[in-house]
């Protein structure tokens, strides 16, 4: 039995919901694309809109005449709207005792700026001071951060112990620190215990909001400043050697993941640079490649957000790097590939992010949570060593270390701040070096040998 041709198909989102997109080859040799809106949206519905994506490329008869073609469209329409009218309702879900990813609970009274005084509570205060102050001095991205501290963590402790502005003290903040370390619960509520290194995140928005308060004179002192923070361990990050990132290479070969891989690898770029290069980046003509744009992620209330910035993590991290061979030849495949895709997909390929260089094959740039999670199912398919996707550019850094590069090329090659940081990440060489050391200091303290 002759088996039967199917399209090509992708999904696609195109103002927060997903589309379907069929294509195939008319009789005249050119490529038809077809688009169908799935009426879902694309938070939260991805498996929901594959399966309907399969259903309909597997239904769709590729037509030979413009009358089948009607047909075939209709049909598809007919498909989509059986599949969502046929699962079950959505009802809305009231959290019990609140819940970490939505907003602060209704019933709780949002003070207004009259109200400000020393006998509120110091969980409301908490809220007034995020909300009305600090929302309006930073950045979203970091206000994001400064939400999940405040109103899902900081603010259900404090609130059930009932304690006011003017009556919060050290020992207060304390106590708090130390359930955090230990894990506490409030009601049925659960909150596992934390490293030291977060209590340190939420000490510094405790701190900062009382030091408002006492600006405000509210308070006659900030008790944030008399508490002992505890120890933070240092993050020893995990790194591949030389042979281990040559297999790594060899298995993302070709793959989405491969360009953020090899960058990562190569010249140590954070995952915020590599998602955000630009094609002007790059000078083919001079052979250099600049850093200088960079795409963030986060979730506020919820909602996952990205934003773009005409800068980079400091000023330091603005920098121009060599463009090798290698890396010539993979950024010309991909323009080359690109011009494929626009010629396949037409119409349906997104003309938004044709500045930037990492995007997929329907024109949509690549997400920097994308990069993350496919990289480390990449290794658990692959049995490697697990390692943080940010390892592999201390890996970069390891390497260069390991062959002679000075530190100080080094904070450069990589766009640290200072060099403390980069002496600080990267003086762990490996034990060669140690041996190497050794040698140096025998030869050195010959006499060593005498006394011993």
């Amino acid at each position: 039995m002759e088996e039967k041709e199917l399209a090509a198909a992708c999904l696609r989102t195109k103002r927060d919901y997903f589309h379907i997109i069929l294509s195939y080859t008319q009789t005249d040799g050119k490529r038809k694309n077809i688009s169908f809106s799935t009426g879902l949206k694309a938070r939260g519905n991805k498996r929901k809109a594959e399966n309907i994506l399969n259903m309909a490329r597997n239904s769709f008869e590729i037509p030979q005449t413009e009358e089948a073609l009607e047909m075939e469209k209709k049909k598809i329409k007919l498909l989509i709207k059986k599949q969502i009218n046929g699962t079950e309702t959505v009802e809305e879900v009231k959290p019990l005792n609140g819940n970490e990813n939505t907003k602060y609970r209704s019933e709780h009274k949002k003070p207004v700026a009259n109200e400000l005084h020393k006998d509120m509570l110091f969980s409301s205060y908490l809220y007034y001071w995020l909300e009305n102050v600090e929302k309006y001095m930073i950045e979203e991205n970091t206000y994001a951060t400064y939400y999940t501290n405040i109103i899902c963590r900081i603010i259900p402790y404090f609130e059930n112990t009932l304690v006011t502005l003017g009556e919060l003290s050290s020992i207060d903040i304390q106590t708090y620190y130390s359930r955090c370390l230990e894990g506490y619960k409030i009601g049925k509520k659960k909150y596992s215990p934390v490293k030291a290194a977060t209590v340190k995140r939420r000490h510094s928005n405790i701190r900062k909001a009382l030091q408002y308060a006492y600006e405000m004179e509210l308070i006659q002192k900030n008790p944030a400043d008399f508490v002992a923070l505890p120890k933070i361990v240092k993050y020893e990050g995990n790194t591949y050697k030389k042979d281990e990132l040559e297999e790594l290479f060899e298995i993302v070969k070709d793959s989405k993941i491969e360009f953020a891989v090899l960058v990562a690898a190569f010249y140590g770029l954070r995952r915020s640079e590599i998602v955000g290069l630009k094609w002007d980046a790059i000078d083919f003509e001079n052979k250099t490649i600049s850093i200088k744009h960079t795409v963030t992620e986060y979730t506020l209330k919820g909602e996952m957000k990205r934003k773009e910035k005409d800068r980079t993590k400091n000023k330091s991290s603005v920098r121009t790097l060599p463009l090798v061979e290698p890396f010539e030849k993979l950024l010309l495949k991909l323009l080359d590939q690109r011009s494929k895709n626009m010629k396949m997909f037409k119409t349906s390929y997104s003309r938004k992010y044709m500045d930037y260089i990492y995007v997929d094959e329907m024109g949509e740039r690549i997400k920097p949570g994308y990069v993350t999670q496919t990289y480390q199912k990449v290794l658990k398919r692959n049995n490697l060593k697990v390692i943080r996707f940010h390892d592999l550019r201390h890996s970069c850094a390891t390497l260069l270390y390991n062959n002679g590069v000075d530190l100080k090329d080094i904070q450069h090659w990589l766009g640290h701040s200072t060099i403390t940081t980069t002496a600080n990440i990267y003086t762990h060489f490996d034990y060669s070096r140690k041996i190497d050391s050794a040698k140096i200091m025998m030869n050195t303290l010959q006499g060593i040998n005498k006394n011993i």
